[in-house]
C-alpha cells in the first residue's frame, strides 16, 4: 500500500506461457458468451454491475492498493464504472450493434442486414491509476459486444482486477469469458501477440511499442497514452486557487 507501506498480498507474475493459456481459454469460451445474445449479456453485466455498487470490500481494495481515500475510490471509480456499464448496456449498445440497416431507395422490394460477428478475444492493459475505472471497465464494451476478455492489470494495482474477477465467478459467469493474468511487462507483450485486438492505457513509450506491434499483425489497437497534463494560468488568476486546482 502507497499509504501505509503494508504488504497486502501477493500476486503471480505471469509469463508469456500463463498469457498464451489464458488467451487460448478465452478463445474456447468466446462462442458461448456470445450465443447469450445482447439481452443475455445485458442481464450478466447488469447484474454485476448491481453487486459491485454495493461492494464494501471493493472500495477497501481500491483504497488500499491506490492510497486513494475511500470516497473517492467510491464516487469515481465504482459508481462511474457502473453508471458506464449501464450506458454501454443500454441504448448505446443497441445503436452499435444492430442489424437492420434502411435499403437504398431504388432497391426498395429488398432487404439490407448487417451481420456483427465479435473478434474474439479482447487484450485489456491497464494502468495503475484507476484500477477499475481504466481496467474492468474498458472491458465492459468488448465483453457486450460478444467478445471475451483478458485483462494484464498493472503490476502496482492488481488486487482490484482480481476481486471483480472473483465477483464475476461467484456470479456463474461463463468463468474464460473474463479472465485476468497478473504480471509485469513480459506479460503485456505476450498479450499483444495473442488477442485479436488490444486496448491499453498507460505512457507513450509503451504505446508506441504496442501500436507498433498490432500494426504488424494487423489488428485493431486502441491506445490512451498519459500526458503531463499541462495547464495555462493567465495573469489575472487567483494564484492559489490555480495552484490548488492543478494539484488536484
Amino acid at each position: 500500500s502507497p499509504a501505509t507501506g503494508n504488504v497486502l498480498g501477493h500476486v503471480p507474475d505471469g509469463d508469456a506461457a500463463a498469457v498464451q493459456s489464458a488467451v487460448a481459454r478465452a478463445r474456447q469460451a468466446q462462442p458461448g458468451w456470445a450465443a447469450l445474445g445482447i439481452a443475455g449479456r445485458k442481464q450478466a453485466l447488469r447484474k454485476l454491475a448491481a453487486r459491485l455498487a454495493r461492494d464494501e470490500a471493493l472500495i477497501q481494495v481500491i483504497a488500499d492498493e491506490t492510497g486513494q481515500p475511500p470516497h473517492e475510490a467510491e464516487c469515481i471509480e465504482v459508481l462511474y464504472t457502473c453508471e458506464l456499464i449501464r450506458h454501454l448496456t443500454g441504448g448505446a449498445a443497441r445503436r452499435a450493434l444492430r442489424e437492420e440497416l434502411r435499403s437504398p431507395f431504388f432497391f426498395a422490394n429488398k432487404r439490407s442486414r448487417l451481420v456483427k460477428h465479435p473478434l474474439g478475444v479482447v487484450g485489456v492493459i491497464g494502468p495503475w491509476n484507476w484500477p477499475l475505472l481504466n481496467n474492468f471497465a474498458d472491458c465492459v464494451a468488448a465483453l457486450m459486444a460478444g467478445n471475451a476478455v483478458v485483462l494484464k492489470p498493472s503490476p502496482l494495482t492488481p488486487l482490484t482486477s482480481l476481486h471483480v474477477k472473483r465477483v464475476w465467478d461467484e456470479l456463474g459467469f461463463a468463468a474464460d469469458a473474463f479472465i485476468v493474468v497478473t504480471g509485469n511487462a513480459p506479460a503485456g507483450e505476450a498479450l499483444v501477440q495473442a488477442a485479436d485486438m488490444i486496448f491499453f492505457t498507460g505512457s507513450v513509450a509503451a504505446g508506441r511499442k504496442i501500436a507498433a506491434a498490432a500494426g504488424e499483425r494487423l489488428i485493431p489497437a486502441i491506445v490512451e497514452l498519459g500526458g503531463k497534463s499541462a495547464a495555462l494560468v493567465t495573469a489575472n488568476a487567483h494564484l492559489e486557487d490555480a495552484a490548488a486546482a492543478i494539484v488536484w
